[in-house]
């Protein structure tokens, strides 16, 4: 069975919604047992990229219409940046022991939900919005 964005989550904007469901589908997959570690590494390598462009497009959207909660939104993307570069490179060196490797994952991916259902939201709610017509 396929995965589907559970509707608390979807925001309205396809494209959001799309990057989300991808997102939230590979922490579920980061959380699987069975993965090889260099699996699980690849796997990881390949989230990071992803939430990389999924925050590119985000911050462009913010930008190009003007979001008022920008600056507060990227820094929540910088953070967990900041994570996902940090947790890929103790898997890499090894440096994290399977229990806490798998606590680690846990906690981004309740990190990705509340950020999609809190600030992503907000951000959807803001570009579905009416726009002032410009002059």
């Amino acid at each position: 069975m396929d995965f589907v964005l559970p509707e608390r989550y979807r925001t309205g904007i396809d494209e959001l919604d799309r990057q989300h469901e991808v997102l939230l589908r590979l922490g579920e997959r980061c959380l699987d047992r069975d993965l090889s570690a260099q699996q699980q590494l690849e796997l990881l390598r390949f989230l990071v990229q992803y939430a990389q462009a999924h925050f590119e497009t985000e911050e462009f959207a913010m930008d190009l219409f003007g979001f008022p909660g920008a600056e507060a939104h990227k820094r929540d993307h910088a953070l967990l940046r900041a994570q996902l570069d940090q947790r890929g490179h103790l898997a890499s060196t090894r440096r994290m022991s399977a229990p806490a490797e798998h606590q680690a994952t846990a906690l981004l991916r309740r990190w990705i939900t509340q950020h999609v259902l809190g600030a992503d939201a907000e951000l959807a709610r803001f570009l579905s919005g009416p726009r002032p017509m410009a002059a």
